[in-house]
């Protein structure tokens, strides 16, 4: 399992403008289970049966517990490695290859 957070910056309206970064992209890769804390919108690109999402608990003791118990169950955390991460297993057009690479020609320049 990986842990991945909320990316926000300054906004105008909110305090903070929930984004997502290779943080939670990453994993999925590298076949790991994120758990993840972050931007309330994730279900709209991702499968939340991919990753697991503490914001979806009552409280972080239950997030807590739930971790664990995938921890501790082989066939609990191979479920959720074994599904698509993204919605209906379509990746949206700001994760394709191309604009993957795009990003990263950019910023090593």
């Amino acid at each position: 399992m990986t842990i991945t957070s909320l990316n926000s910056r300054p906004g105008r309206k909110s305090p903070f403008i929930p984004y997502n970064t290779e943080k939670l992209t990453d994993p999925f890769v590298g076949r790991s289970v994120p758990i993840y804390r972050g931007d309330p919108r994730l279900a709209e690109w991702f499968n939340p049966k991919a990753f697991i999402n503490t914001a979806s608990f009552r409280n972080d003791e239950e997030a807590i517990a739930y971790i664990e118990a995938v921890d501790k169950d082989d066939t609990l955390y191979s479920a959720l490695l074994n599904e698509p991460p993204f919605v209906g297993n379509v990746v949206p057009g700001m994760f394709t290859e191309k604009d993957y690479l795009t990003f990263w020609q950019r910023f090593l320049g």
